[in-house]
């Protein structure tokens, strides 16, 4: 968290837009993941690290990876489309809450 805990961390798309890298502790510390350190799910994390493997939710979670894979998202992306929603196009990366949470979101 030294370096993802400053809110003005940020990457330079290819597109030229940029993207935040800022992850709010306070938050993940709250998630369903927060007991949990960041190589928990980034594998291959190590200070200092360039671009990293995309995380594997179904990992741990492989009913819902299988359910996904059924879905119209997921068959879309089995073809090949990128710009379909993943799992954390609707569960967000590290602020997931348990499904029960009054905090949690609509489109949670």
């Amino acid at each position: 968290m030294d370096c993802h805990g400053d809110k003005t961390i940020e990457k330079t798309l290819p597109n030229g837009q940029t993207m935040s890298l800022y992850v709010d502790l306070q938050a993940y510390r709250s998630s369903v993941h927060g007991g949990g350190s960041c190589v928990t799910c980034h594998a291959d994390a190590k200070a200092p690290h360039e671009k990293l493997k995309k995380v594997s939710c179904g990992k741990c979670h492989g009913d819902a990876e299988k359910s996904y894979a059924g879905s119209s998202h997921g068959k879309l992306h089995a073809k090949g489309i990128t710009d379909v929603p993943g799992c954390d196009g609707c569960h967000g990366k590290h602020d997931i809450r348990k499904s029960k949470d009054p905090l949690r979101g609509p489109s949670s």
